[in-house]
């Protein structure tokens, strides 16, 4: 139906778009030195940019968790559970 279709949609457009904001510095800077500047970028690819391309891979299988439907609402149960207090009501008797 097309309620599933668009959140398949949804979910993919987020992992795709994900994706693409940590690893396109990476590719520019890459790119741009395959055109002929090989010192372009050099200084900040190691301690900055390359450690980009790792995040994805980190965020989106707990993404991908709390995306399922009824998974939030377990978690929220587990974690934020409160107890029931019970009501004292004093006891009446008939004389």
């Amino acid at each position: 139906t097309w309620r599933q279709c668009r959140k398949m949609t949804i979910q993919l457009t987020l992992v795709s778009t994900t994706y693409l904001i940590f690893d396109l510095p990476y590719v520019i800077i890459f790119l741009v030195q395959s055109c002929g500047y090989p010192d372009f970028g050099s200084n900040i690819i190691m301690p900055y940019i390359a450690s980009l391309t790792y995040v994805p891979a980190i965020v989106l299988p707990y993404a991908t968790l709390l995306a399922l439907p009824g998974l939030k609402q377990k978690f929220r149960n587990l974690f934020f559970w409160k107890r029931h207090q019970r009501q004292i009501v004093p006891l009446t008797t008939r004389a």
